[in-house]
């Protein structure tokens, strides 16, 4: 047996996924956050608007993170968390959070917000629910599900003029639902606001209420939409226009009866009187404008007068602009940042592992010189492969590919995007392989929220034509790739989006893929039941390996038949989501390694397909280029030599 060691944590930054701007114990302009970190070192965190200084922070153990921040009229702040589906609340001043409770049987909880009788409601995944927290008589009720048909409440605002609720819901179609708070009536609205043309969203993503309008992000792509919640009709609506929504919510000043602020790289104000928008100042570079959160506040200093527009928004960013004076300032939360939960590992030809992190980051690490680079801002990595001394990389929200040459300096063209395959209803690009002969990248992916229809994209390096086989294997993912003689071997999921009812098909598939015809022209089920096939590896003995859930086997490519089959490997919940399952490499000593999501490292002996398994909690095993093997056990690097 080898030896197992501990490395260290490659990738570290500040991910933050929701906050509330307000005011502290002494009345400082303050953002409330949640810092999100793997291997359970997630905090809450107060920081002060104007200096960006942490004043306090807040173990959360068990918490993965936080979409929902709210600063209630009292002072008190409420923080919904995903991971464990709870609600808590901090008192300014204090050095604890209270536990309210989890909400029914939810994994996340998303916006907040408040109505006039100080209640708090929010909205949550899978249920789609609506949950209400009275803190007088410290009670969460469960208001039941708007719509059987989706699994997210993403968004929700107050009406206070009409005392009523917007709750936005998707995944499978955006709808948009108006709760009467004082009779309890709901009504759903979208399809009768955008008859023509609702089906086309999958989700009302993000909402703001500002001067009796309802500002709406539809999903995707992000177009906006506004409401006028007097009549209830469609006050602005132009996909067109390539006006979005950008941001999470919307900004009013105190005394602008007039102007509503919202947008992503634009900031933009919209007059309700004229129905016109004005650009504030477009900049692409001030990353702040796309923000979680924003509040108009009197910071009481004479170099900021009257009010000032405070926004923050992923990566501890902080936004300030005084619109009298169209003084701009922007600045990093003072954190060193937290463990980043690793979702991809490669080892490439260059020496180095590189590590993409679950929600934000990628780094690499020096096996020669036993040294960590910088963590970069990159969005989550689902696979990296490399190819002709480049790096590809899948990248998460609509399938992007990036491309990095790790010989240049990073830059702001170093990696670039080449593509994304949003228009074909892709999102996780799970699996990568390059063939030199062809020249060609092969992209396996799963589909959007609402799909089960995922793809096998082909990019011509050369050329960069890009052809994409949608639903290649009928309401199944690509998870896993090989390229053997001609053909490209593949492996499914028949799990697709979060927001659908779950999987249709019997079992995930071995498939072969012909380049020249451009078709399929071989599929199987290894096993019914099983999920998920993945971990496709050119074995040491001319077959191909593979892992369909808990059995192993090896496929004869000639007699297209399996030689082995059996069930070796701990088996996943029957209700668990599981795309890309198993990696496997060839160790030195011609033994087979491998790595599942079950969280096993195990070996395998290719002459009596003995399995040993060496290790529990390990995930994304690689082979360097020093012959030995990485994986994660979360947030943390492990080497293991032979």
């Amino acid at each position: 047996m080898g030896t197992l060691t501990p490395i260290g944590t490659p990738l570290n930054w500040i991910i933050n996924n929701g906050c509330a701007v307000g005011r502290d114990q002494d009345g400082t302009a303050v953002i409330y956050t949640v810092i999100k970190g793997g291997g359970d070192c997630t905090v809450f965190a107060v920081v002060d608007a104007m200096t960006a200084e942490v004043l306090t922070t807040v173990d959360m153990p068990g918490v993965s993170g936080a979409w929902g921040l709210l600063q209630a009229s009292d002072g008190s702040v409420y923080v919904g968390t995903y991971g464990n589906g709870r609600l808590y609340r901090y008192v300014p001043g204090s050095d604890r959070l209270a536990d309210l409770g989890r909400l029914g049987e939810e994994s996340v909880v998303y916006y907040l917000t408040e109505c006039r009788e100080g209640n708090i409601y929010t909205g949550t995944y899978p249920s789609g629910a609506l949950f209400r927290y009275d803190p007088r008589s410290n009670r969460i009720d469960h208001l039941g599900r708007l719509c059987d048909e989706e699994k997210y409440l993403d968004s929700l605002v107050y009406d206070p003029v009409h005392h009523a609720l917007y709750a936005g819901l998707g995944r499978q179609t955006a709808r948009l639902y108006r709760i009467d708070l004082a009779t309890g009536q709901r009504e759903e609205l979208l399809a009768k606001l955008l008859p023509d043309d609702y089906s086309r969203y999958s989700s009302v993503f993000c909402m703001g209420y500002g001067l009796g309008k309802l500002f709406i992000r539809l999903s995707k792509p992000d177009h906006l939409l506004i409401v006028d919640t007097a009549t209830n009709t469609v006050e602005f609506y132009d996909p067109g226009s390539g006006i979005g929504l950008g941001c999470k919510t919307v900004a009013v000043m105190p005394g602008d009866e007039e102007h509503v602020y919202l947008g992503g790289s634009v900031l933009r104000t919209y007059n309700v009187a004229t129905r016109a928008f004005t650009d504030r100042f477009p900049d692409e570079t001030v990353k702040a404008l796309h923000y979680q959160n924003a509040k108009f506040m009197e910071l009481r200093r004479p170099d900021w007068p009257g009010y000032t527009m405070i926004s923050s928004t992923e990566g501890g960013r902080i936004l300030l602009y005084n619109k009298s004076t169209g003084r701009l300032a922007e600045s990093r939360f003072r954190h060193s940042g937290a463990p980043v939960q690793v979702r991809s590992l490669h080892g490439a030809e260059d020496g180095r592992v590189y590590a993409g992190g679950y929600m934000m980051g990628f780094a690499s690490y020096d096996c020669a010189e036993m040294t960590f680079g910088e963590t970069r801002e990159f969005g989550q990595a689902e696979s990296i492969a490399g190819f002709r001394g480049k790096l590809y990389v899948g990248i998460y929200g609509s399938a992007g590919l990036g491309e990095y040459d790790p010989a240049l300096p990073w830059s702001a063209t170093n990696p670039r995007k080449l593509w994304n395959l949003m228009k074909e209803g892709q999102d996780r690009p799970f699996a990568i392989i390059g063939v030199e002969e062809l020249n060609k990248l092969f992209v396996g992916t799963v589909p959007d929220t609402h799909s089960l229809q995922g793809a096998l994209a082909v990019y011509d390096v050369g050329t960069e034509e890009l052809r994409v086989h949608k639903n290649i294997i009928r309401n199944q993912g690509v998870v896993s790739l090989l390229y053997r003689d001609g053909l490209v071997y593949g492996g499914t999921t028949n799990y697709g989006g979060l927001g659908t009812k779950g999987p249709i098909e019997i079992g995930g598939k071995l498939f072969i893929f012909d380049p020249g015809k451009g078709e399929c022209v071989f599929e199987i089920v290894p096993v019914p039941g099983r999920g998920t096939v993945s971990g496709l590896l050119n074995g040491p003995d001319d077959r191909i390996w593979g892992v369909a859930g808990d059995h192993l086997f090896t496929f004869d490519p000639l007699s297209r038949t399996f030689s082995y089959l059996e069930a070796k490997l701990k088996r996943g919940a029957a209700n668990e989501t599981v795309w890309a399952d198993a990696d496997l490499a060839i160790g030195d000593d011609g033994n087979v390694y491998g790595t599942n999501a079950q969280r096993q490292f195990f070996q395998i002996r290719p002459d009596t397909m003995e399995v040993t398994i060496l290790a529990n909690g390990y995930r994304y095993l690689t082979k360097a280029a020093d012959g030995h093997f990485y994986m994660s056990d979360d947030s943390a690097l492990w080497r293991y030599e032979l």
